[in-house]
């Protein structure tokens, strides 16, 4: 999961961007309770190990050269302090998909949408200095998302 910080958390850090990447290692049992209907609604949750990494931007300028056009400049940001925890957590959800025909009526094909409650049990951060940067005076602890899925299963 990736998203973008709070303006108020990069203004106290003095920089001009940023954002929070969240990987995860899970186990999330699916129930279904309408196995072989085209139409399913379903039910999920579970836990397991969360690694957040958060990082602040600031836009920086980089000279790029090739064989065609020269050299020339362009601005990208460019991280320049973060911190990282890792921690368990749990999340718990359901869905809906549909079945894509199949011959018989038994593809294994299916679209889906899906909303799950994500908590990650992260510590709270007080006081701390990324990398040299301004010092945030909070953080709150346990980081909370409410993740929409859409896509297809096969």
């Amino acid at each position: 999961m990736d998203n973008k910080l709070p303006g108020a958390i990069i203004a106290e850090t003095g920089a001009n961007g940023g954002h929070a990447h969240i990987w995860s290692l899970t186990v999330d049992p699916v129930l279904d309770l309408f196995p072989k209907s085209s139409n399913d609604i379903y039910v999920t949750g579970g836990g397991g190990f969360y690694r957040k990494v958060t990082s602040f931007t600031d836009p920086e300028e980089s000279e790029y050269c090739d064989f065609y056009y020269g050299c020339g400049y362009y601005t990208s940001n460019q991280v320049v302090g973060h911190f990282s925890s890792n921690q368990g957590g749990f999340n718990i959800g359901g869905g809906y998909q549909h079945r894509l025909g199949g011959l018989y009526g038994d593809s294994k094909t299916k679209l889906y949408a899906e909303v799950r409650y994500v908590e990650v049990l992260s510590p709270a951060v007080v006081g701390q200095s990324p990398n040299g940067l301004g010092t945030i005076t909070s953080i709150p602890a346990d980081t909370k998302l409410l993740p929409i899925t859409l896509g297809i299963r096969f």
